[in-house]
């Protein structure tokens, strides 16, 4: 399956795209070096020609890659490594804070990691980070069959990339006292108090949100802004690099009226539900630690306070957070630690929550006009299941929306045509 999807990616460059192919075990082997996409076939031979050998020197073939990467750095370029694993990292480099740091000097050098993980044995919290603070995408590969439309969906990105190497900055000012959280996000503070937060690319129509937690402590007049944001980013289309700085005025107020008109109820919400994102993501954390009862205490006193959210806000998000989050208990109280399913639970959930915290939630749930991959394979599941008949084009259409309705009617499920968890989990994709 991999060396289908790889060279069903070598089929999607042009002449003029440069590729190198690096295959690691115990030995390090540039078997392609980077070159212009001149000669497909024969990069495709030689990945058809792979066999599994050994152990895994993952960082030893990460660094290779890049190294291929920084010899042809161009300025108009997209520089990225696809850093595929089925296994552990127990060869050369392994200490995740050695891998970290050199991770980040790519990330400086201009040069991001995606990381593809494969199988059920290779380590996802190191494969999560290096793709989190090297710029790039984590993706978790349950079903292999899928494994060639990740690569499509990823050099889809590639391909629409408008703007890199793009970083937010924020800096606060005055004398309060402020400590700041990044969700989702790798931030590094630096020596003047600002803190340097670190995005991937940005592609064509993409939308993404961002929640920093700030915790401020200041007497009423003593502070006119809680700081200033500076976003800086290269647009690709004009070649430019470009800066944006928006200030962060804050009025302090004891008056309950003006705090309550302060407040956006949409900005409010969507806080929340990435916060709920961020606080299951440290819950299966405990979990996997050992911590079975305490992790599904601490569950349900999030899934209480999301009842109370949705009795303050008719949203349907709510309802799926909530539903998302009825599944993740059943799951954790089914599984045995050091099984199939126990480390399957484990990957799937970190791969929904490191989407969820970036705002990303499509892996939650499915409707009307949803597009792409993950609609894809719902429709895939529909038409393996019997009840869909059209075309797997990833439009969530009408035709879909039936499809749907039908499935939850035949299972018992709640008839609304929006492929919630529930859905997705009768249908094995979730």
């Amino acid at each position: 399956y991999t060396k289908v999807a790889s060279c069903l990616l070598v089929d999607m460059l042009q002449p003029q795209d440069r590729l190198a192919v690096v295959e690691y075990d115990e030995e390090i082997t540039v078997l392609w070096p980077s070159t212009p996409v001149e000669a497909p076939l024969m990069i495709k031979g030689l990945i058809r020609g792979l066999s599994p050998r050994g152990g895994t020197n993952l960082m030893g073939g990460l660094e290779a890659g890049v190294e291929q990467v920084r010899e042809h750095l161009s300025s108009a370029g997209i520089h990225r490594v696809l850093l595929l694993s089925d296994g552990l990292a127990n060869q050369g480099v392994t200490r995740p804070q050695a891998i970290l740091h050199r991770v980040q000097e790519f990330r400086r050098q201009g040069i991001t990691v995606t990381t593809l993980g494969v199988g059920l044995d290779y380590n996802e919290d190191l494969m999560q980070m290096i793709a989190k603070h090297a710029a790039g995408r984590y993706y978790y590969i349950e079903n292999p069959a899928q494994m060639s439309r990740i690569f499509q969906q990823e050099m889809e990105f590639i391909f629409q990339t408008i703007a890199r190497d793009v970083q937010l900055v924020y800096s606060p000012r005055g004398t309060a006292s402020q400590e700041v959280e990044v969700i989702g996000y790798p931030a590094e503070q630096r020596d003047n108090g600002a803190l340097e937060i670190t995005l991937e690319d940005f592609y064509a129509g993409e939308s993404r949100s961002m929640l920093l937690h700030l915790q401020v402590t200041a007497d009423q007049g003593s502070l006119a802004s809680l700081g200033d944001i500076k976003l800086s980013y290269f647009d690709l289309e004009s070649g430019e690099e470009i800066q944006e700085n928006v200030l962060l005025p804050v009025a302090i107020s004891h008056d309950p009226l003006l705090v309550d008109a302060s407040i956006d109820d949409s900005t409010t919400l969507e806080t929340s539900l990435i916060a709920a994102d961020a606080q299951l993501a440290e819950y299966v954390l405990m979990f996997e630690a050992g911590e079975r009862n305490q992790a599904l205490r601490v569950m349900g006193d999030l899934s209480e306070e999301l009842i109370t959210l949705s009795q303050m806000h008719d949203d349907s998000r709510i309802d799926v957070k909530m539903e998302a989050l009825a599944i993740e208990v059943e799951q954790m109280e089914q599984v045995t630690p050091g099984t199939d399913a126990y480390r399957d639970f484990l990957k799937s959930s970190k791969q929904r929550s490191y989407f969820a915290t970036r705002g990303e939630g499509s892996l939650h749930a499915r409707g009307a006009r949803d597009q792409g991959m993950q609609v894809e394979f719902l429709q895939q599941a529909l038409a393996d299941s019997g009840f869909y008949q059209g075309p797997i084009d990833g439009y969530f259409s009408t035709v879909v929306t039936e499809a749907v309705r039908e499935f939850q009617k035949q299972k018992g499920l709640v008839e609304d045509g929006i492929a919630g968890p529930r859905t997705l989990q009768a249908l094995g994709i979730y």
